[in-house]
């Protein structure tokens, strides 16, 4: 799990897709700011949190690479998910002792370093061993999941 760009992949998305994220999220936007109004920003708050482009994006990518490909950014939502939520409880606790600039700049720090040992983590550990050629070779190892039934355990 590399983060990457595909600038080819520009090209096989439609306009109609690109407004219908476009659409989702200001829709999301919106409803936010209604629930903000009726229930007071606290609770706004909470929903304005959720990826308003997300389920339109997953959509979008499972049509064009496939459910796993899908999966995959998924998870990296929920990695990144939870590196906001560092970011806000930071941001929420020192708010109100510290200058703007200092909140801010500690939050930040908090979710760099958080969404930087997720990813770590999620991708895998990642060993130093000698190669043949007496230089270091990298190599990752997966995480291995029971199957259900079978005794047996897989790699993912």
């Amino acid at each position: 799990m590399t983060p990457s760009i595909d600038l080819k992949a520009l090209r096989q998305t439609r306009l109609s897709e690109t407004l219908v994220r476009f659409a989702f999220g200001g829709a999301m936007t919106a409803a936010t700011g209604f629930i903000a109004q009726g229930f007071g920003p606290v609770v706004g708050g909470l929903f304005l949190a959720f990826p308003a482009v997300l389920p339109a994006t997953l959509t979008l990518v499972a049509r064009h690479s496939g459910r796993s490909k899908a999966v995959e950014e998924a998870g990296g939502a929920i990695l990144g998910a939870v590196a906001l939520g560092a970011f806000a409880a930071i941001g929420w606790f020192i708010a109100a002792r510290a200058a703007a600039w200092t909140t801010i700049l500690a939050a930040a720090t908090v979710w760099i370093v958080t969404a930087s040992a997720l990813w770590v983590v999620a991708s895998g550990w990642v060993h130093t061993t000698p190669g043949s050629s007496g230089r270091s070779e990298t190599t990752k190892t997966r995480p291995t999941h029971a199957v259900s039934g079978s005794g047996r355990a897989r790699r993912c």
